[in-house]
């Protein structure tokens, strides 16, 4: 398991918990960091003094800031780029999707409503070596749905 610091920014304390869960069953060995929108997840990166996120996960639908905005946000600065970022949303909508590829997210996850289901997401994530395959896979293997 690679990713081993984690930001998930989600406002909807439900999924929060959902993920959280199926993190620790997966693999307990991380250290979770949690935003409610874009704003607060930029200002936590600016607070990093040491180590910045291996992964960001960020949900569509938030207040204040969402998801899109806040890939952009972190594409655009050169302190943040190079950090992997996946989308996760109930979201499946194709202008979405092609946003998030164009903007340099790396994975879109349609949210799942099984619990094995996000396991298997969970796994997926926490496979791969984001040091180096920092390379956004191409559009068919973009989108991730388990059915």
């Amino acid at each position: 398991m690679f990713a081993k610091n984690i930001y998930l920014c989600e406002d909807d304390t439900d999924d929060v918990e959902f993920f959280q869960e199926a993190l620790n069953t997966v693999d307990g060995s991380f250290n979770l960091t949690v935003s409610c929108n874009g704003f607060e997840l930029l200002d936590q990166l600016k607070k990093c003094t040491h180590t910045l996120p291996d992964l960001i996960i960020l949900d569509i639908n938030m207040p204040k800031m969402n998801g899109l905005e806040t890939l952009k946000a972190i594409k655009k600065n050169p302190a943040y780029a190079a950090i992997p970022v996946v989308l996760y949303s109930t979201c499946a909508e194709e202008e979405y999707i092609q946003y998030a590829h164009a903007n340099g997210a790396h994975y879109y996850f349609v949210k799942p409503y099984e619990f094995g289901t996000l396991k298997l997401y969970i796994k997926k994530l926490l496979s791969i070596n984001w040091k180096s395959s920092i390379i956004t896979p191409n559009f068919r293997d973009f989108v991730f749905i388990v059915s």
